[in-house]
């Protein structure tokens, strides 16, 4: 009896889908790409429900027969390549033949499409990967493509989807790449029937102001360069101009979206020292050209990674194309690009013999991830808390950074701003849990301007914001005024605070973290007293008795200690007592 069988093609049809179609963003750039390679000039997209219930892609292009409409969502059907070789000149999006096959094993699709040389158009429709149903209609050259409850025959796919606003702000990100990658093009997004973009054909600046928003182009720095190998335009921000997270860095190889890190890295390398005082990451709008034999993209089925034959050679190319743009000296790279590592500084030997202080981080050890504060040891002890009690008259301030008190035992030392941020955050954690909202009104109400997908993420985050304190009301010129915030946000800090909050949340949107708890961390971290706060002698004093009086005061929600307990015994060694 054997026990190897045949998997049914029903069922390797559904494997195979789940690698190319992971979410309904998966299926906007297949659609899309799609359009693109069937010559059109229009593409115009609409989502309903976060793209899980509806998503339709209207284009103008060649269109297809009756037949091909047919074999098109069958698996290795494609008119992009007809043998191997073909890879090695590859010039459009799609040549696996997978996509459509992909996106019909998991949902219920509906296709309209029509040549021009035909009278009359075809009608499709497909449940699961089964045509169903296909015929004549009148219909004008082109294609739609509506592809209607997703993952419907999975249900565990469906069931571990985003929320409906995660799912749309991911499909807002993939329309992105190819408004910035063929400013060319009509191009249109409708969120629920409300237009979110009509972008007109357009160059690449004008592309990314209308992409993003009007203040950026103050920003932008054109890059142009060449060589015999490789090309490169499209702009850059000012060294000045950086952003929290990567996600506003666009690089496109032959008009294709790609991540690869050698060309990412050698961006950074491009700015050098120009980013040394400035934190966070660069904005970049980068069209990279080579030729097809230069580069492979049939790694993934999702043809989002690239990979160079010469990476050192790319590398090197970006890099001085970045300081052309600058203006910076344009120097020789040597090192090598799979070495992008700090050079390792040798340590000076000690000018004296002092022995080290054996710092006790509060007399814990500090754990190696903490991810939850049910993972923190609880402060509960009553004896703990005699040892760390303090005298009012025997506090100082260092650096207005750290707070030095004399306790039974010794000296502590604590981090004014990590203290602060625990006090805060398990205060964050109570509101939430227990419905608390004190808040301060503002006597003139503070208008933030966002981005489309900080608007998104706003809308979703507001009813958990109200329950902190804050009162947000949202405009629909992707603005929003702040009239209310928590107490504890220093007035002045309002758009900082709320700003941060959003960044945050961006960075961890797909961290196995609750979400209460994400937002207690940023906001507790954002609205903390700062290195370089002055603090009085009584603020002071609070700021210890709160520390201690929560649950788990010797690490931050970060995991960052906050207390540093120094010994009697460790300062006698010191002075060889």
């Amino acid at each position: 009896m054997t026990h190897i069988k045949r998997l049914p093609d029903h069922v390797t049809n559904k494997i195979a889908a789940g690698e190319v179609i992971e979410r309904p963003a998966s299926v906007v750039k297949e659609l899309i790409e799609n359009a693109i390679d069937a010559g059109c000039e229009r593409v115009e997209l609409r989502i309903n429900e976060g793209g899980k219930e509806k998503i339709q892609v209207i284009d103008d292009g060649c269109g297809m027969s009756r037949e091909d409409a047919a074999v098109a969502i069958e698996r290795f059907s494609t008119s992009k390549i007809q043998s191997f070789e073909d890879l090695e000149t590859l010039v459009t999006f799609g040549f696996r033949g997978e996509a459509l096959a992909s996106i019909a094993a998991v949902s219920i699709i509906e296709l309209k499409t029509k040549t021009a040389s035909e009278e009359e158009g075809t009608f499709l429709r497909a449940e699961g990967g089964k045509i169903t149903q296909i015929k004549e209609i009148p219909w004008k050259k082109g294609t739609t493509i509506t592809v209607r409850n997703l993952f419907f025959n999975t249900p565990a796919r469906r069931k571990f989807q985003k929320t409906d606003l995660s799912e749309t702000r991911q499909i807002y990100r993939v329309f992105r790449y190819y408004a910035l990658a063929y400013p060319e093009l009509y191009l249109s997004l409708y969120n629920d029937d409300r237009p979110i973009w009509r972008l007109q054909p357009a160059e690449l600046f004008q592309r990314i102001i209308d992409v993003f928003d009007p203040g950026v182009k103050q920003y932008l720095i054109e890059v142009d360069y060449h060589d015999t190998q490789f090309s490169v335009s499209g702009y850059i921000g000012v060294p000045e101009w950086t952003r929290s997270t990567r996600t506003d860095q666009y690089l496109f190889l032959n008009k294709r979206f790609v991540k690869n890190r050698t060309v990412e890295h050698s961006v950074y390398q491009g700015y050098g020292q120009t980013l040394s005082h400035v934190s966070g990451h660069p904005f970049f709008v980068l069209m990279l050209s080579a030729s097809p034999d230069k580069f492979d993209i049939n790694i993934h089925p999702t043809k989002l990674e690239a990979r160079f034959q010469d990476d050192r050679g790319v590398h090197h190319f970006i890099s001085q194309a970045v300081r052309n743009a600058l203006g910076t000296p344009q120097i020789d790279v040597t090192q090598p690009v799979e070495h992008f590592k700090k050079p390792v500084q040798e340590q000076q030997p000690s000018k004296t013999a002092a022995i080290p202080f054996e710092h006790h981080h509060a007399s814990h050890e500090m754990p190696s991830v903490i991810d939850k504060v049910q993972s923190e040891p609880e402060f509960t002890d009553q004896t703990q808390r005699i040892k760390y009690k303090v005298d009012r008259e025997k506090i100082w301030q260092v650096h207005q950074c750290y707070i030095f008190s004399q306790v039974k035992n010794g000296l502590i030392v604590i981090d004014q701003h990590t203290a602060h941020e625990r006090i805060l955050y398990e205060k964050a954690l109570r509101m939430f849990n227990q419905g608390e909202k004190p808040s301060q009104q503002l006597l003139f109400p503070q208008t933030i301007q966002l981005s489309r997908d900080e608007i998104i993420i706003l809308n979703e985050l507001l009813r958990h914001l109200n329950k902190l304190g804050f009162e947000i009301k949202i405009s629909d010129n992707n603005t929003a005024v702040i009239e209310a915030v928590p107490l504890e946000v220093r007035i002045g800090r309002e758009i900082e605070v709320l700003r941060n909050i959003i960044e945050e949340y961006m960075k961890d949107e797909y961290k196995d973290l609750d979400l209460h708890d994400r937002l207690a961390r940023s906001f507790a971290c954002r609205s903390a007293i700062m290195k370089g706060d002055k603090l009085t002698p009584d603020e002071m004093y609070k700021l210890i008795d709160d520390l201690f009086a929560t649950q788990f005061p010797f690490y931050c929600p970060h995991g960052r200690p906050t207390v540093i307990d120094i010994s009697m015994k460790e300062l006698n060694s010191r002075f060889y007592r």
